[in-house]
């Protein structure tokens, strides 16, 4: 597992090209930690890369567009020739953008990875794509350096923290929707070929990043998975991106110079204790590169002592933070014994002060001469408390008083964060009347069972920090290589099984199935060899995320391990049963092996798993009196909150660390469908027979269900609205554990058994919130299909699949199966209580937020008083609180309300109400505010798609009512094709996930859309065309009104494509292949313009002969955008300017 750095030449130069970007001019969401990870690592280089062979050229903020970091490959990097390192370092926001047709084939999803540089979101400008990094890298290679590309981004998402994650942010912004001519990339058609056939099928690699990089040397470090999100936390009191907070701690801490598979161990195990679901990876061209050390070797090891010298002023030391040497923390220093030429101490100190290279020291025992220099080696390294943020509520006080007392009558691990002195919370503690929740900021996941006193609080704190100090356990002077101790792990498999890899930086050890197919955690042996030529002591602790702490896989603790001796362990970790039963299927153990000079207790540390009844920690107890060695003391540390010195008779041992990550995975057994009765799949979830299906399902977690899919498992645009995962069974609030379901069909079974009519039910017994709903959707190979909806049933939920996908075959299952996700997404119900219709006052505060008054009086009067009045008017799905809100949207143009005094907006039922009775409702409503006929003011009509045929009737066919001037968007005056609501929401959800939308969508806009699909069957008769309805409107006299009239026109038929084998149409047979007449497919992908649901036709389309005549006005939007589009937006601000 630890094998010997590969030799490598001595580094001659190191060229690095440092980009970090906070400050992203807008709609780029801003990020905070990108600069500080950028100084991070150029002090790091500055401390230990030796001067004269270091070139760094960095980029921030607005220094770091598309042309200069283009130019700093080119000319700054490109000097880097043989063993030389050129080393790309970017911290900031990483992206998707649609790919070019030529390269669908290396892309799934059809979108490039890419980077987004300070400017490349501003008119011609570009994000760097994958495909123009891999250029990049091939340009600089010629040369035959060592390339190492460091991207500390994601490729994923919104931009904003997804709710369910730890992390403050994300590092992904928007995907970038701008078609993108092949001529803006860096090179031509003629490389296109050359490029492609330059990606590996294959890559020596430690994870699956998602990044296209070609064949040309390299090493690629990179933030997490391709399906995850590189998130943003607090070190030290800064912001920074957790993996580059991961990598300066296992650069400024190792002894020697760290391989890159040693680096990947360390930064993984790191980020995972901090965030959940970031992976960082690591990709390489040459399997020999995993073992060469980083920078092949320019970063200097650890001296094995510092040096000390008085400057006149101060003691100080030549090693600051980049060389372990930390700043004070509280009441916190890190210690140092001082040594003449002899080794004898002479003296002891403590750091005051630590700079980037060198610090301040203040003497605590001795006297020294400040005309002399000594020697100084690390004794004891800062272990702060725990900083908590007490959020307020019944119980804060009681509980910072606990606090207040524990600090004045003991130790204590644990304190309240000081913002005010810039301290960061690492942890939150809310109260809630009942108990207080303990989770990790920014999180909405509990770490554990509520504490019901203060006096449980503190104890649960305690023990979380308790466990938090020795997962961080390191020694950052430690003057042991890395591979002192080589180990290895493996574990048993049956004959014909694959052996088992570190993946990710972790050991994924499945439960084994004995003879009689009971499942059964998986024995494996961790094997320690001293490769050294002296004894050494050594100890494996357990630490479970259950908090946890075992010292017993050695039975005394610790052992001394002769030179060249071995050692196995053996070793087996399981899912406790009451924790599979809740839902969780892997858990996760930190393995920390302790490599000491001198012999050492580990017991010390030992603490149980985490219960709601943690005791108040007394101490840790120690062994008896005699020398301690200085491990033995930092040990002692942990339980305590105040370090001792080194005291007479006591060895200062030197000590390593080893992390080994190892998860167990007990999946769920699989459950055969029955025609006749319902089954069980885990408790509270169960399947209502299926009268044909016949197959086995399987609850799993997305993060084991599509590890090896293929594709991303949530489509990028999903998550850009905001979607987060559904669990079938609700744990703890981790949703994600159970929000996975994978489908097995039996032989000859065919997917097209579930249909509308007979579709696959499961029952839930779990509520589903008011607000929320639920999308079930599967890759199948080609396309994200969406497969049905949720629906309440009083405080349990049933989830409705009315098709299913084709099977997706892996190398984990070769006969296929049918892995489903759910999706949640968070919004408005759709259609509207009992009490609607209402037409109510609207009002727009500074932050967007929309507030109604529905008072009559209220309403009433404040019409009188004014003289201009516009009233919105909702479509087929939603209501008007977009509508409203945009109309204090600024840009080129005033907003649209400051034309007005008074802001109306009028909302209906609208799928089971007939419009004629909506229109009706309306007149009165308006009547009723003083708007009857002959009332003297202006009064214009914005109206959107349904909305515009209630308005129509309401001035065409009603009348008594004064309209001055109406605007309809998107509004099927001559009909629309799509046969239900339903059906509708469900194509353009697929035409969204499938990256047929080049626009980003609204949560509100989505969370409609959800809405639709649950209303199954409701047809939208009278918006057919040639419907009695539709006639009507047609034969109504002029109202001698002026119309404007918004059509959209985002026609999406890829022009290259024939029907026949068209993209579009091979997605819209997945959904429902016999129910899609051939109006619809007509509508969406050649024949007519569209918006997605209306033609331009059909919404152009008003009688003729009126005066005045109706003006068209055409904008590129589909049929949910027009109220963030800015073309719509603009067109709407000059037709009401008058």
């Amino acid at each position: 597992m630890t094998p010997t750095a590969t030799p490598t030449p001595a580094t001659r130069n190191v060229y690095a090209l440092l980009v970090g970007i906070d400050a992203y001019p807008a709609p780029v969401p801003a990020l905070s930690g990108c600069r500080n990870d950028i100084e991070a690592i150029e002090a790091l280089l500055t401390a230990r890369v030796s001067s004269n062979a270091l070139h760094v050229r960095a980029l921030v903020d607005e220094e770091a567009t598309r042309a200069a970091v283009i130019t700093g490959f080119r000319e700054h990097l490109a000097q880097a020739t043989a063993d030389d390192v050129a080393l790309f370092y970017y911290s900031g926001h990483g992206s998707q953008e649609p790919a070019p047709e030529q390269w669908w084939h290396l892309e799934p999803d059809h979108l490039d990875e890419t980077l987004v540089l300070h400017d490349s979101r501003t008119e011609g400008q570009w994000d760097l794509a994958d495909k123009e990094l891999s250029v990049l890298i091939a340009e600089v290679a010629a040369s035959d350096p060592h390339v190492v590309i460091v991207l500390d981004c994601c490729h994923s998402g919104s931009g904003t923290r997804a709710p369910l994650e730890d992390g403050l942010a994300g590092r992904q912004a928007p995907t970038d929707r701008r078609p993108r001519p092949l001529e803006s990339f860096l090179f031509d058609r003629d490389h296109v070929d050359e490029l492609v056939a330059s990606r590996l099928p294959e890559r020596d690699a430690l994870g699956d990043s998602g990044w296209t990089m070609p064949n040309a040397p390299h090493v690629l470090l990179t933030g997490c998975r391709a399906n995850e999100t590189s998130k943003e936390v607090v070190q030290g009191g800064a912001h920074r991106g957790a993996m580059s907070a991961a990598l300066e701690v296992a650069l400024s801490t190792a002894g020697d110079a760290l391989t890159y598979r040693e680096i990947h161990r360390q930064v993984s195990a790191q980020v995972r204790r901090t965030v959940r679901y970031q992976s960082p990876q690591l990709e390489t061209t040459s399997t020999d590169d995993l073992d060469r050390p980083f920078l092949g070797g320019a970063v200097r090891a650890t001296p094995r002592y510092f040096v000390v010298t008085h400057d006149g002023r101060n003691w100080t030391v030549d090693g600051g933070a980049m060389h372990g040497l930390a700043a004070p923390v509280r009441d916190e220093q890190t210690l140092v014994a001082i040594t003449d030429s002899h080794d004898a101490v002479v003296a002891t100190g403590a750091v005051t002060a630590a700079r980037s290279a060198d610090a301040t020291l203040t003497l605590t025992t001795g006297e020294l001469d400040p005309a002399r220099s000594y020697r100084a080696v690390v004794t004891a390294t800062p272990l702060p408390p725990l900083l908590a943020r007490l959020d307020p509520g019944p119980g804060t006080k009681a509980l910072r008083a606990a606090l207040a007392d524990r600090d004045e009558h003991g130790p204590l691990l644990v304190a309240e964060a000081d913002p005010e002195s810039g301290e960061q919370a690492q942890v939150q503690v809310t109260p809630d009347g009942s108990g207080y929740a303990i989770s990790r900021i920014a999180s909405e996941r509990d770490l554990c069972p509520r504490a019901g006193t203060p006096d449980e609080a503190i104890g649960v704190l305690e023990h979380i920090a308790a466990w938090q100090r020795v997962a961080d356990l390191r020694n950052p002077g430690t003057h042991l290589s890395s591979d002192t101790v080589a180990v290895t792990v493996e574990a048993q498999t049956a004959p014909g099984e694959e052996p088992f890899a570190e993946v990710d930086g972790l050991w994924r050890f499945d439960y084994a199935t004995d003879g009689s197919g009971n499942q059964k955690p998986r024995p494996f042996t961790v094997t320690l060899t001293n490769t050294s030529q002296r004894p050494l002591w050594v100890a494996l602790l357990d630490l479970t995320d259950t908090f946890g702490i075992y010292a017993d896989a050695i039975a005394a603790g610790s052992m001394e391990l002769g030179k060249d001796q071995s050692h196995p362990i053996e070793l087996e970790t399981s899912v406790p049963d009451e924790l599979w039963e809740a839902g969780v299927t892997e858990v996760t153990d930190l393995l920390k092996l302790i490599v000491s000079t001198d012999e050492f207790d580990p017991r010390m540390l030992a603490q149980p798993d985490l219960e709601v009844s943690a005791p108040l920690r007394a101490g840790a107890t120690v062994r008896g009196a005699g020398p301690m060695s200085s491990l033995d003391r930092l040990l002692d540390h942990v339980g305590t909150r105040r370090a001792k010195p080194v005291g007479a008779g006591d060895s200062r041992a030197d000590w390593m660390t080893v992390d080994i990550q190892v998860v167990a995975v007990r999946p769920r057994p699989g459950v055969a469908i029955t025609s006749d009765h319902p089954v069980e799949v885990a408790p509270g979830v169960r399947i209502a027979p299926h009268p044909s299906l016949r197959a086995t399902v399987q609850l799993s977690g997305a993060p084991d269900a599509t590890r090896d899919l293929g594709a991303a498992p949530v489509p990028s645009p999903l998550q850009e609205a905001g979607t987060t995962p559904f669990g079938l069974i609700s744990t703890r609030g981790d949703e994600s554990q159970t929000d996975a379901l994978v489908i097995t069909l039996d032989g000859g079974a065919d997917p097209a058994a579930v249909t509308a009519a007979q579709p696959l039910v499961l029952h839930l017994d779990r509520p589903l919130d008011p607000d929320a709903h639920v999308l079930p959707l599967a890759w199948d190979g080609e396309f994200y299909v969406p497969l049905g909806f949720a629906r309440r049933s009083g405080n349990a939920t049933e989830i409705v699949l009315q098709r299913l996908s084709d099977p997706v075959s892996t190398q984990r299952s070769l006969t296929g199966s049918i892995r489903i996700l759910f999706r949640k997404l968070v919004g408005k119900a759709l259609g509207l209580p009992p009490a609607y219709p209402l037409l109510r006052m609207a009002t727009v505060d500074g932050e967007g937020s929309v507030a109604y008054e529905s008072e009559i009086s209220v309403v009433k009067h404040a019409v009188q008083a004014a003289d201009s009045v516009v009233l919105y008017v909702h479509g087929i799905i939603g209501d008007t609180e977009g509508m409203v809100r945009s109309s204090r949207i600024s840009g080129a143009v005033a907003p649209i309300g400051e034309r007005y005094d008074v802001v109306l907006a009028f909302d209906y039922e609208n799928l089971d109400t007939p419009i004629e009775e909506n229109a009706a409702s309306l007149r009165s409503m308006l009547r009723d505010v003083g708007l009857a006929s002959g009332h003297g003011k202006r009064l214009d009509v914005v109206a959107h798609s349904m909305g515009g045929l209630v308005s129509r009737h309401l001035v065409e066919i009603d009348g008594g009512v004064d309209i001055t001037h109406l605007i309809t968007l998107g509004t099927p005056n001559a009909g629309s094709p799509w046969p239900s609501v339903q059906r509708w929401a469900t194509a353009a959800i697929a035409l969204l996930a499938n990256g047929f939308i080049p626009v980003a969508w609204p949560v509100t806009a989505l969370s409609a859309l959800l809405g639709a699909v649950e209303k199954v069957d409701t047809a939208l008769d009278e918006m057919q065309a040639q419907s009695a309805f539709l006639k009507r409107l047609a034969a109504a006299p002029d109202p001698s009104a002026r119309y404007d009239v918004i059509v959209g026109n985002r026609s999406l038929a890829p022009s290259t494509e024939a029907v026949p084998t068209g993209r579009i149409a091979r997605l819209m047979a997945r959904l429902s292949p016999s129910r899609i007449g051939s109006d619809v497919v007509d509508l969406v992908f050649f024949d007519q313009p569209n918006d997605l649901a209306v033609s331009v036709k059909s919404a152009s389309t008003l009688p003729a002969g009126r005066n005045p005549a109706p003006v068209l006005h055409t904008v590129a939007t589909d049929h949910v955008s027009f109220f963030e589009n800015p073309d719509t937006l603009a067109v709407l601000a000059d037709l009401t300017s008058s």
